[in-house]
């Protein structure tokens, strides 16, 4: 029984995937916070922009799309 608990345990804890307020770009990290000219610097130039605007109070927010070996990363 205790080896079942054990098992469950280890399963939620590193089976499930962890969120984190960064990703890798190349061999850059970009962290939640930065700056887009930051982001600019260590990326380059996005393949996507949009200007975003969900209502007449909120201000506009920009979506830049990146892609990277196959994978699509959205910036807010």
């Amino acid at each position: 029984m205790k080896k079942i608990i054990l098992v469950i345990t280890l399963l939620i804890c590193f089976g499930l995937p962890s969120t984190s307020d960064a990703f890798r770009y190349g061999s850059k990290l970009i962290q939640e916070g930065e700056y887009t000219f930051e982001v600019f610097e260590k990326c380059g130039e996005p393949i996507h922009k949009e200007l975003i605007q969900l209502g007449i109070k909120h201000p506009k927010i920009e979506h830049w799309v990146y892609e990277q070996n196959g994978w699509f990363y959205l910036l807010i």
